[in-house]
């Protein structure tokens, strides 16, 4: 096998994973691995508008999506039950054939052969289909754990996956075009799942109000630049007269501040420039402490304290480093006349200090679970010693997700303090995975017919 075939095996990050808040502050989130989805989830992967141009894009777009650096995503519903990957990273059914999906989808070789037998009006007409696709199209976000799950919010039974399914192939043939803001990816997999049933997008609505806060960052730009006159804020109001002694010069280009229009400039900036963010950061905040308090019976008490602490901490940090770095622009430019880099920080601010923060939280996360996980992995060395005495190795698969683990062909073996266990081991799927809103998403009866193959 090549390197790269045994890198497709390994997972850093599995049923391990911590939840996460969607982009609408009250849908959980779960990266997950391929080998736990079953039919009827409702998957979510980085949006890549460059998909299948290249695999370094789309491995760079999923490690986006796993870090939270880009929150934008596209949607869809598992078809079938991934049973095993193999030595290709394609995942596959019982029967051993391509895992599939339900989505509205296209790529861009797609688009181009469509634009040259049809044209461009019937492109633009047409610029997704809701279809059938293969599970592995999304290749590196497969091997690159950059898929998430949405996390039902109760147990669904394999009557209501089948429903599921079969709502989502109704739709293949059903579903009307692709628009981007009425019916779009995310529109039909909410509607499709169990989790809302309803034609929803909060990507969309995320997307107009961060607009609306663009737009009146905007005007706020125009205030600084009109600030910009100013000396400094210090200096306009040390003075009782209302022309300001140091800038005469500015006579001949027909500039006259006074203390009466600096007033003004400083309370329009920071109507339109601090105080959105101000709001955003403190509205949302606000919604996920409600949310997440009615959800407390719901999540189990690891995944309630991580996203509790997780999203008080954005709110402080993220608003804070944003209300802070959009309030001390006019004194950058003053100070520095550095005008242009002003403004661009005004209106990237809040951007820029939630990326940083998703950063610094998932490596912190991903810290703090790789080391819970090997200490775990040391601590279960007696386990290993049992499953050697009673030759039944078939729970070994539960620790393949484990860093401290590797897997190589059919060989699964485990780093430890006292050396390297190694025992061939079949393909087995693993145990029931616990998503952390305390519900169990593969039933006893899958896991029985696993065993009993």
């Amino acid at each position: 096998q090549s390197n790269r075939s045994r890198q497709r095996k390994k997972r850093q990050f599995g049923k391990q994973a911590l939840p996460s808040l969607y982009v609408d502050d009250r849908t959980i989130i779960q990266e997950v691995d391929v080998r736990h989805l079953r039919k009827g989830d409702h998957c979510i992967v980085g949006l890549s508008l460059v998909r299948q141009i290249s695999p370094l894009f789309d491995k760079f777009f999923a490690l986006l999506a796993s870090w939270e650096v880009f929150q934008l995503y596209h949607h869809f519903i598992m078809v079938d039950d991934v049973w095993q990957v193999d030595s290709n990273g394609t995942p596959l059914t019982k029967e051993g054939n391509p895992a599939m999906v339900c989505e509205y989808s296209n790529t861009v070789r797609e688009s181009m052969r469509t634009m040259s037998e049809h044209g461009l009006l019937h492109l633009i007409g047409n610029l997704c289909v809701f279809r059938v696709a293969k599970l592995s199209d999304y290749e590196e976000a497969v091997l690159n754990q950059g898929i998430f799950q949405v996390a039902p919010n109760h147990v669904v039974s394999d009557e209501e996956r089948d429903q599921i399914v079969t709502k989502a192939l109704a739709m293949t043939k059903t579903a009307k075009s692709y628009n981007p803001f009425t019916r779009n990816c995310e529109h039909a997999a909410f509607y499709a799942s169990k989790h809302s049933g309803a034609w929803v997008s909060p990507q969309v609505s995320w997307i107009l109000w961060n607009g609306f806060r663009f737009g009146c960052q905007l005007v706020g730009v125009h205030f600084l630049l009109n600030l910009a006159w100013f000396p400094s804020s210090s200096a306009a109001l040390s003075h009782d007269k209302l022309l300001f002694a140091d800038l005469k010069d500015t006579v001949t280009t027909g500039v006259n501040p006074s203390l009466t229009q600096f007033y003004w400039l400083a309370v329009g900036y920071h109507t339109f420039a601090t105080l959105p963010v101000l709001l955003q950061a403190l509205v949302s905040m606000c919604r996920t402490v409600v949310f997440l308090r009615s959800q407390r019976k719901t999540l189990n008490g690891k995944g309630y304290c991580h996203l509790m602490s997780k999203e008080i901490g954005r709110g402080i940090v993220v608003g804070g480093l944003a209300v802070a770095t959009v309030a001390l622009m006019p004194k950058m430019v003053w100070d520095t006349q550095f005008t242009v880099l002003a403004c661009l920080l005004l209106l990237m601010a809040y951007y820029l200090s939630n990326i940083l923060f998703n950063i610094l939280a998932q490596a912190a996360i991903r810290t703090v679970v790789t080391s819970a996980c090997v200490q775990q992995c040391e601590e279960r060395n007696a386990c290993y010693h049992n499953l050697e005495q009673d030759g039944d190795w078939s729970d070994a698969s539960d620790c393949s997700d484990c860093p401290a683990a590797e897997a190589e062909g059919d060989e699964l073996k485990f780093h430890s303090s006292d050396g390297m266990r190694a025992r061939s081991v079949s393909q087995h799927k693993p145990k029931l995975q616990q998503v952390e809103t305390g519900e169990l998403v593969q039933q006893n009866q899958h896991k029985k017919s696993r065993r009993g193959e």
